[in-house]
């Protein structure tokens, strides 16, 4: 089962990190955007965690792909599992003064370290917005597959489900005492 309220709440806060990433591209603050991409993918493996009653509270991507492979049977793969690996190491470069040889963070990242990250970051987006579809399809069928067992739903016929005729109406009659009246 998927929380959607909760799925939705946590995706959409990964597309505004993702958003954010973008604007900073624009203004060439390269290091800025690696960080949102970094953030988008946390937020968005974080939404279908979350969407399915995991709370956790690790920052390491590829463990919090793990988990979703494990809770919401989301499968990166190997090469995006590196992928993430990679981009889960650049948290602190590109924050911090001492995390980088020399320079600034922003003097150590490009306009591709940033393309490369937010591509990562709308794929990972993507896949878990499919896992979440996919999710609500499978409650939905597990419903209908239900409904259909019980037979009941008090109008509700699922797909494929042709309720049981109900019997016919009978014509109203009125009791004797008020034949008697009129």
């Amino acid at each position: 089962m998927l929380d959607e309220e909760e799925f939705d709440r946590w995706i959409r806060a990964a597309e505004d990190e993702l958003e954010a990433g973008r604007v900073h591209t624009a203004a060439r603050i390269h290091n800025s955007a690696v960080l949102h991409a970094e953030l988008a993918v946390r937020l968005a493996l974080r939404a279908l965690l979350r969407g399915v009653g995991v709370t956790v509270r690790s920052h390491a991507l590829d463990g919090l792909a793990d988990l979703c492979a494990e809770h919401a049977g989301l499968d990166v793969g190997s090469s995006l599992r590196d992928e993430l690996t990679a981009l889960g190491r650049d948290y602190h470069p590109t924050r911090y003064p001492d995390a980088v040889p020399e320079g600034t963070p922003r003097s150590n990242y490009t306009s591709a370290d940033a393309e490369r990250s937010l591509d990562l970051a709308a794929r990972v987006a993507t896949l878990v917005r499919g896992a979440g579809a996919a999710l609500r399809q499978e409650a939905e069928a597990l419903l209908d597959e239900t409904m259909t067992r019980r037979g009941d739903g008090d109008g509700y016929a699922p797909r494929g489900h042709r309720p049981p005729s109900s019997p016919p109406a009978r014509a109203h009659r009125p009791c004797p005492a008020v034949r008697r009246l009129t």
